[in-house]
């Protein structure tokens, strides 16, 4: 009864190892109730570790937030953990990353998330936890090879999903979400981006917010600034797609989509991992890009700058409303 319980609460898939350990078959019905469908276990052999598993989670669309408000969306991160079960003892190995779909943007700047290292963009890699209650739990596994609690197991699985969407600006991440560029494009200086906020200061230029009853606090919307912005002739500039793809100055959206198509080839050749039974290839999105963009170029204001002028007018007008306001 207990097996076709299982078989029926993953949707009738089986991962294609030993399925007679209690240990693992507690893991495939956590896994399954806090991942469903996004899951997968497989057993590693290695010559350095005996009764290795992989469990593979893939999270199909996140959004990585800060605290200074900055947000960024991401397609399909999968997470890898090694465990390495004896018996009724697990213990954790590994916690490492890799991306599946990437925007060109972030291949260019070689961000796969905010705490995982530029340097393994083609591969799993591990992430960095800092001092975070992620880095607690998996300490906790590391260290000690108890017997399996499957509580604790589902503490691990839900403080992952809250990790892997945040973004820990203290100590420093790898890569900081408002760094994702093309390459070769010019970075703005904290110089320029403050003097564009002098100049909608002494300009008096009118930027319009609403209130967000989910984190109670008045917020304002990057695309208006751009557009105020750079109908006030406020920069630097840059040229932009109608999609809203900033151009370098030495590229051109032909040049970007046939690099894009290089990208994509080569990762239909060499990819190498596997997921529930599929194998999973790397793919460079264009977001819209298309050749005729080059023809309709439009010149406008910096994201960089519009996000610097988001965030110093958020914490002014919060700051005002409960100074003045607020108890």
């Amino acid at each position: 009864m207990e097996e076709i319980l299982i078989e029926q609460k993953i949707d009738s898939y089986i991962p294609s190892i030993a399925s007679n350990n209690p240990i693992i078959k507690k893991m495939w019905e956590s896994l399954e109730a806090i991942y469903p469908g996004n899951w997968d276990m497989q057993n590693e052999l290695r010559s350095d570790l005996l009764n290795h598993y992989i469990v593979y989670i893939k999270f199909p669309e996140i959004e990585i937030s800060n605290k200074n408000d900055n947000k960024h969306i991401i397609k399909d991160l999968y997470v890898k953990i090694g465990y390495k079960i004896n018996g009724s003892n697990v213990k954790l190995t590994e916690l490492q990353g890799y991306r599946g779909k990437m925007t060109y943007e972030e291949h260019s700047t070689k961000y796969s998330h905010s705490h995982l290292p530029s340097s393994g963009l083609d591969s799993f890699v591990p992430f960095c936890l800092g001092s975070s209650e992620m880095a607690d739990l998996k300490n906790d596994w590391v260290i000690m090879e108890n017997d399996f609690d499957q509580i604790l197991f589902e503490l691990f699985l839900y403080q992952l999903d809250a990790y892997v969407r945040w973004e820990s600006l203290d100590g420093g991440p790898y890569h900081r979400m408002t760094e994702i560029r093309i390459q070769n494009s010019a970075r703005v200086s904290k110089e320029e981006m403050v003097s564009a906020f002098k100049k909608v200061i002494s300009n008096k230029i009118k930027i319009p917010c609403k209130w967000d009853n989910s984190s109670l606090r008045f917020v304002f919307e990057n695309d208006i600034i751009i557009d105020i912005l750079t109908t006030n002739e406020i920069g630097p500039m840059t040229y932009t797609t109608p999609s809203g793809i900033e151009v370098p100055p030495d590229s051109s959206a032909r040049v970007m989509l046939h690099n894009i198509k290089s990208l994509n080839d080569d990762y239909q050749t060499n990819s190498k991992l596997m997921f529930r039974g599929e194998k999973v290839i790397r793919i460079i999105n264009n977001d819209g890009l298309k050749v005729e963009d080059d023809d309709n170029l439009i010149m406008r204001t910096k994201t960089a700058i519009a996000e610097y002028v988001n965030k110093v007018l958020t914490n002014r007008m919060n700051l005002y409303f409960i100074k003045n306001y607020g108890k």
